[in-house]
C-alpha cells in the first residue's frame, strides 16, 4: 500500500495478530470452564477479604472502646 518499511511492519503485524485471534477463537472450545472456576476463586478471595475486613474493624472499635 505504502513505500514506508515502518507501515510495512506495522501492517505485517497487525495481519499476523489478526490470523492467531482467529485462530486462538477457533481453537478454544472449553472457554467457558476456566472462566467459571477462575470466578469460584475469585468469589473465595472475595469473601476471605471481606471476613478479614470484618475481623480488622471489630478489633480496632474493640480499642477504640477501650480508650475512651
Amino acid at each position: 500500500m505504502f513505500n514506508d518499511p515502518i507501515w510495512t511492519v506495522l501492517s505485517v503485524r497487525a495481519q499476523d495478530l489478526k490470523a492467531r485471534l482467529k485462530q486462538s477463537l477457533k481453537d478454544d472450545s472449553d472457554r467457558g470452564a476456566v472462566s467459571i472456576e477462575t470466578m469460584i476463586i475469585i468469589g473465595a478471595l472475595v469473601a476471605g477479604a471481606v471476613i478479614v475486613a470484618a475481623f480488622i474493624v471489630a478489633k480496632v472499635n474493640e480499642k477504640k472502646d477501650a480508650i475512651k
